[in-house]
């Protein structure tokens, strides 16, 4: 909530904000996702309105804004997840204006936005995080309404939810397709994983009188490491997915707050 700092070794912290008198500057200091383009620029987007571009070559910030009556602005609402996917292009997840693409030839933004008359729209206005398969497809974790499916060359999307697909919650967080094609969804309420060509999530819950099973129900985020394996973050600590055994070890200890948000790998 402070900003952003940037630290090029050995130098320390750069700091960035809204206050700062520099080309580089931020409209709102409270960054919600960062995301590098193809040309190396610095998407950040707010959690109020807005996207900031650290633009290099141009040598200055380039902001976008939710415009009323521009329908091919950014998205209405908060940025939650700005994401480039493997064709270059740069997504866009919002709290209240569902899916953006950004178009670099006019410099504006095509929205998908739910439509309560065409089921083939995306399912809610409300995205929190995109992934990619190998087929090039978007999944769309929303926040109460499952997750989505987007077919980009025939602009449908597919809806998979608790009550149809067996998903353990509506209120998802974020998912993962592994290098199997397996699709992951961590949720508020366990983690469901989908096999290629299957229409039934199957899920795994946290049990206390289990300790090979998840650590906690509420998982933050799912990660698959360089090795394949499959970690969740959750409340209650870290787990690792055990293929051959079908469960998981956990690890809570040696951390300075169980409640695990996401995970990288160096």
């Amino acid at each position: 909530s402070g900003g952003i700092g940037f630290s090029p070794q050995p130098k320390g912290i750069t700091r960035f904000d809204s206050k700062m008198n520099s080309p580089f500057h931020l409209t709102n200091n409270n960054i919600s996702t960062i995301c590098e383009d193809q040309s190396g620029n610095l998407w950040l987007g707010n959690s109020f309105n807005g996207i900031d571009v650290f633009n290099w070559v141009k040598g200055k910030t380039v902001s976008y804004f939710y415009e009323p009556n521009n329908p091919n602005s950014l998205g209405k609402g908060a940025t939650q997840f700005i994401y480039r996917n493997s064709r270059q292009e740069m997504w866009i997840a919002s709290y209240w204006g569902g899916l953006q693409k950004y178009r670099p030839q006019s410099d504006d933004f095509t929205s998908y936005v739910h439509d309560p008359d065409d089921v083939n729209t995306i399912s809610s206005n409300d995205i929190r995080h995109i992934s990619e398969d190998a087929e090039g497809n978007l999944w769309l974790t929303s926040h109460g309404r499952g997750i989505d499916k987007f077919d980009i060359a025939k602009g449908v999307f597919k809806n998979y939810n608790f009550e149809n697909n067996a998903l353990s919650n509506n209120y998802t967080y974020n998912s993962i397709v592994d290098k199997n094609g397996n699709l992951w969804v961590s949720t508020s309420w366990g983690l469901s994983v989908l096999s290629p060509n299957e229409q039934l999530f199957e899920t795994y819950y946290f049990d206390e009188s289990d300790s090979n099973s998840l650590s906690s129900n509420t998982v933050n985020s799912v990660y698959e490491d360089g090795l394949g394996r499959i970690w969740a973050a959750t409340i209650k600590g870290l787990s690792l997915f055990q293929p051959i055994t079908n469960n998981f070890k956990q690890f809570s200890k040696g951390f300075a707050n169980k409640n695990i948000v996401s995970i990288s790998e160096d």
